[in-house]
């Protein structure tokens, strides 16, 4: 079997970080001997719903992916009882152990208590999720983000998860209607979240201390897709896991609603546009084209949201 690689690292230029202080407590748990402590771990969350992620520790996208698993999963939901669980797995020439416990510091030197992370030097995990989830001959799972209900044990094999999501390219090794590659990752972890929380009746205190965040738009508008994930990406990227984005659809308001007239997509700001354009006087429905024809990009976004959260504060 050829363990192929992520798509998104296949021309990935990787090279070492300086050293990166990380606590004891903090350092991965390693897988090196056998699956046990990740079995263990898992079954001991039994009563909760459980989320498992296997990623690089040096592939690019895997990184972002973990970034995403804190933005998404922890940050965004922060009172909700869920068990997470990372797995630093080795496979590219650059993984090690070294390598997973620098990468491990994202979540910080205290990490989330609902967070336990490991380190896969043997691919142990991968091969492991690959039986059920990998297509025949797709190699080892990994840059794979899974779901699993409150109910599921580990006995020989992992279980089956009720959702997942994976950055595995070209349709060849995975489903190819679960891939999430790069700004859609955040969204898609943010939102199944949500579900599985709300699925396995876990209370979740609202995280709505932040300003009101609205995309506007109207089905079939070209931009609007990209200008969601960019936003999703830009809040994950600043840590504003309050900005909760609430799709709009133009044709649903009626007629008086102050958010009509806006061309689709818009993005608005406790009721103002987040790039400083006046409401249009006329109520019906347009495209909006931005000054290089295409959306904002997540750079331009997390820009202008720093910039509005400067303002308010």
């Amino acid at each position: 079997m050829i363990e192929t690689t992520s798509l998104a690292c296949v021309f990935a230029v990787l090279t070492a970080a300086g050293p990166v202080e990380t606590k004891p407590d903090a350092a991965p748990v390693s897988l090196g001997l056998s699956l046990q402590p990740l079995i263990d771990h898992f079954n001991a969350g039994r009563g909760k719903p459980r989320f498992v992620a296997i990623v690089s520790s040096t592939c690019p996208a895997c990184v972002f992916g973990a970034e995403a698993v804190k933005a998404a999963v922890l940050d965004a939901y922060p009172d909700a009882d869920i068990q997470v669980s990372v797995v630093w797995i080795d496979m590219l020439p650059s993984d090690n152990q070294g390598a997973a416990l620098q990468s491990s510091a994202l979540f910080g030197d205290r990490p989330d208590p609902r967070l336990k992370q490991f380190h896969d030097p043997n691919k142990r995990t991968g091969r492991a999720f690959a039986r059920d989830l990998l297509y025949e001959g797709g190699g080892v799972a990994w840059d794979i983000y899974l779901y699993y209900d409150k109910d599921a044990v580990w006995n020989d094999t992992p279980p089956k998860p009720v959702e997942w999501y994976h950055q595995l390219g070209g349709g060849k090794r995975a489903d190819p209607a679960l891939f999430r590659p790069g700004k859609k990752l955040p969204t898609a972890l943010r939102e199944a979240t949500g579900r599985v929380l709300e699925r396995e009746s876990v209370p979740i205190a609202p995280v709505d201390t932040g300003p009101r965040l609205e995309l506007l738009s109207f089905p079939g508008c070209p931009t609007a897709t990209v200008l969601h994930a960019n936003l999703a990406e830009a809040t994950a990227q600043l840590g504003l896991a309050s900005y909760r984005i609430e799709a709009v659809n133009l044709a649903d308001l009626v007629a008086g609603d102050p958010r009509r007239g806006w061309g689709s997509p818009t993005v608005l700001v406790d009721g103002v546009d987040l790039f400083g354009k006046t409401r249009p006087a006329d109520e019906g429905m347009s495209c909006r084209i931005y000054p290089d024809g295409k959306a904002p990009s997540t750079e331009q976004i997390a820009a202008r949201l720093k910039s509005r959260l400067a303002t308010a504060g």
